[in-house]
């Protein structure tokens, strides 16, 4: 009987699955059924199982690594990948990573997932006897394990490893590829990595995950000094030999390694600040420290923000000065978020006073939670100076609306409430009860522009404010702002904003 492990977050596809094997005709069983991958893997390890049906999109270890792991450690095991999504990189990462099916969920009937698992039970008959693992690839399990807290350092398996160093003192480095856009062999660089400190006895070099590498290295008699120049020995032969920048973080002296996965945790956040301030080919160290406290901008800076917001002044020599400050004294991005936190809420206060729409600043964005996506310091530093230009702009605009007569109020009014609908100088005039002609020349004299004008210009800024959250395509924000006719918006798009909208959209990618 060939045993099957089913392994999907949700119960009720897990059921399906369980339902639709046919099991006693295809000679099969079903080994377990886990709801992640930290949890396949452990039934893996326990059961042994022949094949493996596993969702692609999962919580914590997703379908991905799980693929990765059995392809290097479940030996002659067969994987069928299962997925929502209709992606073609996710069917080349997954039969690249040794899956050998890929099966769409919503196409899936009892007949497809039999034919799946018939082809892996014939597969499983051509590998035939599993052959042995190698010592590198026994090391890279048990350092596996290590990361997740599963494996008790069993003397007589350390040894047979010659790694009984893991039980003396101990560097972690955790290194990262910068350069990720040149063609560079990960496998060559793990190599590079490797011929790079051969002569020392005691470490292990492993790839963790894509364009990210572990060296575990015996601390036992050895400098400092002498660490960071194997650490900077590595840095200079990758770019060399590969051309690409590599970046690393170095940990204190630990003892044991009891706590690996604790100090990579560690190690990755401190690769984020570095990222977050826009360094690339840096050596970090652990003990190193970010400036202290937290920073928090002056009285004074605060009250020339809010001269500049009501005067229309420009702001941005503001922004570059607290920026600068925060930069001198190497904030981290944690150490800024009191001042982010003061600072939005400061906007959203002068919204309400101003009674403005927040969704003309903020789209649909909470920008409370926008700071946790905010990549890097410049990004921070951009992301703020947009905000407050646009909240200006709300408020010079509002201003401006406000001074004229109430009939050109009422029709901006109507427009902003019917913008997605079909409107005319006649529909809003009925609306209004006055005459089309009294109503535009009206408008045109309280305005300044023509109604049509101004239900254009409305739309193509509603358009604008869609094309930002990049949630819609061309056509779909076209029918959005209410116009159904793409050339016909696209015209008016490029001729009031002054780039074409397939122009604009990949100008914001850039």
């Amino acid at each position: 009987m060939h045993k099957i492990l089913l392994v999907d977050d949700d119960p009720i596809i897990l059921l399906q699955l369980r339902r639709m094997i046919h099991w006693e005709s295809l000679s099969c069983e079903l080994a377990a059924e886990a709801s992640n991958g930290k949890e396949a893997i452990e039934l893996i390890e326990r059961y042994h199982p022949d094949i493996v049906i596993t969702d692609i999109s999962m919580p914590g270890i997703d379908g991905m690594e799980l693929i990765d792991y059995i392809d290097r450690y479940g030996d002659r095991m067969q994987v069928i990948a299962i997925s929502a999504f209709d992606n073609f990189d996710y069917v080349r990462r997954s039969l690249k990573g040794g899956a050998s099916d890929y099966l769409l969920k919503h196409q899936l009937t009892e007949d497809v997932l039999e034919n799946a698992i018939s082809t892996a039970i014939a597969a499983l008959r051509v590998d035939g006897e599993a052959s042995e693992y190698s010592i590198q690839e026994k090391r890279e399990h048990l350092i596996y394990l290590l990361l997740h807290d599963r494996h008790s350092q069993r003397q007589e398996e350390l040894k047979e490893l010659h790694m009984e160093w893991l039980k003396g003192s101990l560097v972690l480095i955790l290194g990262r590829m910068d350069t990720k856009n040149v063609t560079v062999n990960e496998d060559a660089v793990r190599i590079l990595m490797d011929e790079t400190i051969k002569y020392y006895r005691d470490y292990l070099v492993i790839q963790l995950e894509r364009w990210n590498y572990l060296l575990l290295l015996s601390a036992e008699n050895k400098e400092s000094q002498e660490i960071s120049e194997i650490v900077e020995q590595i840095q200079r032969n990758v770019k060399r030999f590969c051309s690409a920048d590599m970046s690393f973080v170095v940990s204190t002296i630990m003892e044991q390694c009891e706590n690996i996965a604790e100090v990579i945790r560690k190690a990755k956040e401190i690769q984020k600040e570095h990222d977050f301030h826009g360094e690339k080919a840096f050596i970090a160290f652990m003990e190193e420290q970010a400036g202290t406290g937290i920073f928090r901008w002056s009285i004074g800076q605060e009250e020339r923000l809010m001269r500049c917001l009501q005067a229309g002044e420009d702001m941005e020599g503001l922004f570059d000065e607290i920026f600068t400050q925060m930069e001198e004294k190497a904030y981290s991005k944690s150490q800024m978020q009191v001042f982010y936190v003061e600072i939005m809420t400061l906007l959203i206060r002068k919204m309400e006073e101003h009674d403005l729409e927040g969704e003309r600043i903020f789209g649909e964005e909470n920008p409370y939670e926008e700071y946790f996506r905010i990549g890097t310091f410049q990004e921070l530093k951009a992301y703020l100076t947009e905000k407050f230009r646009l909240l200006q702009e709300e408020i010079r605009r509002v201003g401006k609306i406000a001074s004229y007569s109430g009939i050109v109020q009422d029709a901006i009014a109507y427009i902003e409430a019917h913008y997605r609908e079909k409107i005319s100088l006649s529909v809003i005039a009925e609306k209004l009860s006055v005459s089309p002609s009294y109503l535009s020349r009206t408008f045109k004299k309280g305005a300044g522009m023509t109604l049509v004008n101004y239900i254009n210009q409305a739309r193509m800024e509603k358009a604008k404010e869609l094309m930002n959250s990049g949630r819609l395509s061309l056509n779909e924000v076209a029918c959005e702002v209410g116009i159904y006719n793409y050339n016909y918006f696209y015209m008016l798009f490029k001729e009031i904003h002054g780039v074409a909208p397939s122009d604009y959209t990949k100008n914001m990618g850039g």
